[in-house]
């Protein structure tokens, strides 16, 4: 019921409650459900991807390595929108990227709302958020998915391939935090996102003697995260 109206007062479509009651108690039962296409839909235009980028480097990579595989199984086009509140950077764009995923520096929401997809979209996002059971959301979630729309804003939620495929418009979010979203394409990210060989005239002594001590032994990275992680907000919930 709280589904049910939170659904029906963010959006122009009302879930039937026997979809409720089916997402609650037999999920993969659900059938297709006929909505009427969404905006830009009816169109000849060409099916296209749209999703959010954002944060840092390391969220950049993987919100960046989910959309390669769905560009890559859905064989389509993609574009990605960044806007940082907190101060970072698109740094992501000094990598030699796929040439099917174009990364604009523009507000994602207000993007969506020029499409006229994004009234929907939040509908759909906060409909997910709702349930306290984090199975619950993935069943929503891939639900969803029959409309175009990937929400996962934690964790791994299995994409539903055969009906994204049908969608003329994809639209997601989310910090896509596994690498079970990527294992597809795994190995050309290793060549994408490889860092450049250094000319020799630019080899310095103490990077040379790293390199071969990283090399020469069973090497580990350390990352010891700051920045925000010292504020009051993070510091007890991450034990800073």
């Amino acid at each position: 019921k709280q589904i049910k109206e939170t659904y029906s007062q963010c959006s122009c479509e009302i879930l039937p409650e026997s979809y409720i009651e089916l997402m609650r108690t037999n999920p993969d039962s659900l059938p297709s459900m006929n909505t009427g296409p969404m905006p830009e839909e009816t169109g000849d235009e060409e099916p296209i991807i749209y999703g959010q980028i954002m944060g840092g480097l390391g969220n950049q990579l993987f919100i960046y390595a989910f959309c390669k595989q769905l560009v890559e199984i859905l064989n389509r086009k993609a574009v990605l929108y960044y806007d940082s509140g907190d101060g970072r950077y698109l740094e992501i764009t000094a990598f030699p990227l796929d040439e099917r995923i174009t990364i604009i520096p523009r507000c994602f929401a207000n993007e969506m709302k020029e499409k006229g997809l994004y009234r929907r979209f939040s509908s759909c996002c906060r409909v997910i958020d709702m349930p306290s059971s984090q199975k619950l959301k993935i069943w929503i979630g891939r639900f969803f998915q029959k409309r175009g729309i990937i929400y996962i804003n934690e964790g791994y939620g299995r994409l539903d391939y055969r009906a994204l495929r049908k969608q003329k418009q994809i639209i997601f979010q989310g910090y896509m935090q596994s690498e079970r979203f990527f294992s597809q394409v795994s190995d050309a990210l290793r060549r994408e996102l490889a860092v450049p060989r250094r000319n020799e005239s630019e080899s310095t002594g103490r990077t040379d003697t790293w390199i071969q001590n990283i090399q020469s032994t069973e090497s580990v990275c350390i990352h010891i995260r700051r920045g925000d992680y010292l504020s009051d907000q993070f510091k007890d919930r991450f034990l800073v």
